[in-house]
């Protein structure tokens, strides 16, 4: 055990399963061997204390948790931490494309008009409509956690 390893090639990423002497693609495993904390094939990946059929499980991205820590963090951490991240790296994404979007609109109505104080108002409008979003979104993220 513990000779597990990801391995990285210009194409894709796999993995090397050492006890089954087996090289997967990645995107074949759970989502513990996604996050920035590889599961630990033996012990709590909180505490890292050897897991014991009693007291802790290993889930079902891969994870293992003492029943305490499992249960304090309400689910696993390092998947919770994977995830909050990709929503927060999708949601700017998608602001991006609407800001682009809107970018085009504004270049195409410039060239159609002459700019004009109501260009300014409907700017200023989407300005506060994105940082609502913005707010919205963190409220969202932080509320995970609780």
């Amino acid at each position: 055990m513990g000779k597990s390893k990801i391995i990285k090639t210009k194409d894709n990423i796999k993995f090397s399963m050492a006890t089954l002497d087996e090289i997967v693609n990645l995107n074949c495993l759970p989502t513990g061997y996604h996050t920035a904390h590889l599961p630990l094939l033996d012990s709590c990946d909180h505490c890292r204390i050897p897991i014991r059929y009693l007291t802790g499980k290993t889930y079902i991205c891969g994870h293992s948790y003492h029943d305490k820590y499992y249960n304090i963090h309400n689910g696993c951490k390092h998947c919770l931490e994977y995830y909050k991240k990709g929503i927060t790296k999708q949601a700017k994404a998608f602001k991006k494309g609407l800001e682009k979007i809107e970018d085009e609109k504004d270049i195409l109505n410039n060239e159609e008009s002459n700019e004009n104080d109501d260009n300014n108002l409907n700017e200023e409008e989407n300005n506060n409509k994105t940082e609502d979003i913005d707010n919205k979104l963190q409220i969202a993220i932080n509320t995970i956690d609780q």
